[in-house]
C-alpha cells in the first residue's frame, strides 16, 4: 500500500468516526432548556488556555461556577494531558446554541483545543477534520469569514488558522474531485 492510499484510508475513517459522532447526539436533559441554533454559518475556534482539561472539567466549571446550562463549547479537542492526544469530545450538543463567544453564539459551533499556545500535531488533524465534517453539514466553505478564532490570541501561537483553513479548504475540494 503506497503512502496516499494509506493517507487516505487514515482520513476516511476520522471522516467517518466524525459522521457518526453527529448522528448519534443523544439531547442529555439533565442540563436544563437550551435553545436550538436557528442557523450556523459559523466555527469559532478557542483554546482552553490550561495546559490539562477535559470536556468533563469545562462543563463542570462551566455549570458550577457560570452558572450555564451546559458546557460552553460543542466540542473540545485534547492533547494528552487530561484526556487522550487529539480525541475529540462532545459537549454542548451541536444544534443548541453556545455559550463561548458573545454576539456570535446564535450563529456558530464552538471547537476547543486544550492547551496554552502549543499544541499536538494529533489535535491539529483532529481540528482539520472536524472544520471539514462541520462545514460538509452545515453546508459551510472553510475561510476567514467562516472560521474564526475566539479573539485575536485564539487559538494561540501554536496553531496558525490561517494554515488550517487552507488545508481544509485543499482537503474538501480533493474529495470533490475524486
Amino acid at each position: 500500500m503506497d503512502q496516499s492510499s494509506f493517507r487516505k484510508g487514515v482520513y476516511m475513517k476520522r471522516f467517518f468516526f466524525l459522521v457518526v459522532l453527529f448522528s448519534f447526539m443523544v439531547p442529555i436533559s439533565a442540563f436544563g432548556q437550551m435553545k436550538d441554533r436557528k442557523k450556523t454559518d459559523l466555527i469559532v475556534v478557542h483554546h482552553s488556555a490550561t495546559e490539562a482539561g477535559s470536556v468533563e472539567a469545562f462543563r463542570r466549571y462551566h455549570v458550577e461556577i457560570n452558572k450555564w446550562a451546559d458546557i460552553g463549547y460543542h466540542y473540545v479537542i485534547t492533547n494528552g494531558n487530561g484526556g487522550p492526544d487529539g480525541k475529540l469530545h462532545t459537549g454542548r450538543l451541536a444544534e443548541k446554541v453556545g455559550a463561548h463567544a458573545p454576539g456570535r453564539n446564535e450563529r456558530s459551533i464552538a471547537i476547543c483545543l486544550v492547551g496554552t499556545d502549543k499544541f499536538t500535531p494529533a489535535q491539529k488533524e483532529t481540528l482539520i477534520d472536524t472544520i471539514i465534517v462541520v462545514c460538509n453539514h452545515y453546508k459551510i466553505f472553510p475561510s476567514t469569514r467562516t472560521i474564526e478564532g475566539h479573539h485575536e490570541k485564539c487559538p494561540g501561537d501554536g496553531c496558525n488558522l490561517g494554515d488550517v483553513i487552507k488545508e481544509a479548504q485543499r482537503r474538501m475540494a480533493q474529495k470533490k474531485k475524486e
